[in-house]
């Protein structure tokens, strides 16, 4: 009894508000269709035709029919359409049989035309029709129609602010029914972010059940130009859309989230409050400009996060989390997470990363009920150190914050976009190269890699054109692993020098370009020689800084290879270079003299000595002077480096011995070494020989 009792005072409200608002334009004769009022034959029924106006402001027109038939029994129909609706180039007769169709057709065929029968609503149309049985009549009412069509002006509402035309929303997004069920519609906003707004719903299931449905949105997440009127037989809805579709409207359904979705529809009770509402969301949409908080600094807005990332009991996840920064410039940032699953098993990861390896596009994702912050490194590298209960995993290129809902994640996102933008890198700069030395040979440390450690020893000697040589010292499981890797700074190919990351392992990679110039020992052993070095860290700004200092060297540092004038002094540091080398399966011990007392004729001896401490004597008896200059050369392969030189059109002018016994004469020979800079200054030595003696 109560709710009859309600819906009857509410009636009375309703329908003394109508008498209210009814215009005194309603059911005012359509003058200018007077002239198609009169019967018409049409098969076996005559019909009789009424046009009045229900909104002559808007050129909204009823088209009221009477039907009679044959035995004189009446039906009555009327459609209610607006001629702003109506598509003129599909407004045109058709003869059929003994009479004449006239179709109204809307544009895009949207079902806007108001159908009743008998006085009972039934559905929206796309078509209205209206019969003739003259055809000079029938074009007459055609040509009327088009003419007035063209007079007709949709109706536009204007408000004079965001907040106008929010209120407006609240008073107009109310009570309404669809099919047998009436829901109750509130639209709210925040007074203080108007662009913050929310629809509440409620309405009885089929078993009486009251089920409240409420939608939180930000407007200006909205696409203005994808708000469109649906029609579905009776019932009329606006149905807003999200830019991009991304699910950013929260949905809750009795006070339980139930996810996020990328678009609703509020339920309106007649066209006209359809277009109207359609034209308030656009201008509430584009008018919304969400503001965020603004930073002075990097370490309020570092502060800002640490206080609002928080634990998320949401959706799918429970999850405690906490954010931590150093406060110098360049410091670190460590986000905490401990993820409880189903069945009560608690997992802890920590994600360790410098601000400014971020980009500062940190975007917003939703998936299911969880709303989560994305932040990753520029293009893709893994510099973000990851550990998992303690252990550390491969490094990854981005981490994950939840956040309780889309506002909150977004306040998130401008506190740490801000923080990217604005944090110092930390990189050093150089300006002079004792400092840059010092540095790198105090910086290069040990560096522990799950169950490996690598203890790195770097020694640069700038007197000796920057001799360097990294000590390394590999324990695992295994044991211990010693290596040693040695070049010269000025060989590097500074270009590439570069941060590499792979599974747990950073590493600086020091390249040599395309020659292998980087002499390689294990366990005292000579191995392959190689055109790289790999340094290893745990943390890429010191990473940086590293190859900062090493680009700065390169730069700065030039060979301080020998240079000769005279052929005495030229033997003589040719015949104190040559020492013993060893080549891995062979020792050659090796000696130059001269020949007559001339540094022109000289005679080179070496004995190879194999694994099984086989010898053998090798002479190479030559004249410099048939020596070709330009062919003098450093060859490195495998093991081996050497200096090559070839006679003057490969001419077979070098007499060599094996074991005492004379061979046939070559064009060429090979003295080794195992240091690049001294074959560099073997070879200009020799070239000095070749050129002197040969002039």
């Amino acid at each position: 009894m109560k709710r009859v009792k309600r819906r009857f005072i509410l009636f009375t409200i309703l329908f003394l508000s109508f008498i209210q608002i009814v215009p005194a334009q309603e059911n005012e004769p359509v003058t200018w269709l007077s002239d198609f009022k009169s019967d018409v034959l049409a098969g076996s029924y005559t019909y009789r035709y009424d046009f009045t106006y229900f909104n002559k402001e808007l050129c909204g027109i009823t088209i009221s029919t009477v039907k009679v038939d044959k035995k004189g029994s009446e039906s009555e129909s009327h459609v209610e359409l607006y001629l702003t609706d109506i598509d003129p180039n599909y407004v045109n007769f058709k003869v059929t049989g003994k009479y004449i169709t006239i179709s109204l057709k809307t544009k895009n065929s949207q079902k806007f035309i108001k159908s009743y029968d008998g006085g009972e609503f039934k559905s929206y149309v796309a078509e209205a029709e209206i019969y003739s049985d003259q055809v000079e009549k029938a074009r007459a009412l055609v040509d009327a129609l088009k003419n007035h069509l063209k007079d007709c002006k949709e109706q536009q509402t204007t408000w004079g602010s965001l907040t106008e035309c929010l209120q407006w929303l609240t008073a107009n997004i109310s009570a309404t029914t669809k099919g047998s069920t009436e829901y109750n519609q509130e639209f709210k906003f925040d007074a203080a972010k108007a662009y913050l707004a929310g629809i509440v719903r409620k309405y009885n299931d089929s078993k009486g059940t009251e089920i409240i449905e409420e939608y939180a949105f930000n407007l200006a997440d909205f696409n203005p130009d994808k708000i469109t009127m649906i029609v579905s037989g009776k019932d009329l809805s606006v149905d807003l859309k999200t830019k991009d579709d991304d699910k950013y409207i929260k949905f809750t359904k009795n006070g339980a989230l139930q996810g996020y979705d990328n678009n609703f529809s509020v339920l309106v009770p007649d066209l006209e409050s359809a277009r109207t509402m359609v034209q308030a969301f656009e201008y509430a949409i584009k008018e919304s400009k969400p503001e965020y908080k603004n930073f002075q600094d990097v370490n309020t807005a570092l502060n800002y996060l640490k206080e609002n990332v928080q634990d998320v009991n949401a959706g799918s996840v429970n999850c405690k989390q906490q954010f931590e920064y150093d406060s110098k410039p360049d410091g670190i940032v460590t986000f905490t997470s401990i993820t409880t699953d189903s069945k009560g098993v608690a997992t802890e990861e920590k994600y360790h990363v410098y601000l400014n390896e971020l980009d500062p596009k940190v975007n917003l994702a939703v998936s299911g009920k969880d709303v989560m912050i994305k932040a990753a490194v520029k293009d893709k590298m893994k510099l973000v150190k990851t550990l998992k209960n303690g252990e550390l995993q491969n490094y990854t290129y981005q981490f994950e914050l939840y956040a309780p809902d889309i506002e909150s994640a977004r306040e998130l996102i401008n506190a740490l976009s801000y923080a990217i933008q604005n944090r110092n890198d930390g990189i050093l700069a150089w300006t002079d190269t004792g400092k840059a030395t010092s540095w790198l040979a105090s910086s290069t440390g040990t560096v522990t890699e799950g169950s490996k450690t690598y203890k790195q020893k770097l020694a640069i000697d700038a007197a000796k054109s920057y001799n360097t040589v990294l000590q390394l010292t590999t324990t695992d499981s295994n044991g211990d692993t010693e290596e040693s890797f040695e070049f010269y700074i000025p060989d590097a190919e500074k270009d590439k020098i570069s941060l590499e990351v792979s599974g747990k392992k950073m590493i600086v990679n020091v390249p040599t370009g395309k020659e292998k110039l980087v002499k390689i020992n294990k366990f005292n052993q000579i191995q392959n020689y190689a055109s790289s070095v790999e340094f290893v860290f745990d943390d890429s700004k010191q990473a940086r800084n590293f190859i900062s200092a090493m680009k700065y060297l390169v730069s700065e540092v030039k060979p301080t290879g020998k240079t000769f004038t005279g052929n005495d002094a030229a033997f003589k540091y040719i015949a104190g270079a040559l020492h013993s080398v060893s080549t891995g399966s062979y020792t050659y011990d090796q000696t130059l003299e001269m020949i007559d007392n001339d540094p022109c004729k000289i005679k080179l001896s070496a004995v190879q000595l194999d694994s099984k401490n086989t010898s053998t004597g090798y002479i190479y008896e030559l004249n410099m002077s048939d020596i070709n200059a330009d062919a003098i050369k450093l060859e490195i392969s495998g093991k081996e480096m050497n200096v090559t030189l070839e006679t003057k059109a490969k001419q077979k002018l070098i007499k060599p011995f094996k074991n005492g016994e004379a061979q046939n004469f070559t064009y060429s020979l090979e003295l080794f070494t195992d240091d690049v800079m001294t074959a560099r200054n073997i070879i200009s030595a020799f070239k000095t020989l070749a050129k002197n003696c040969g002039k």
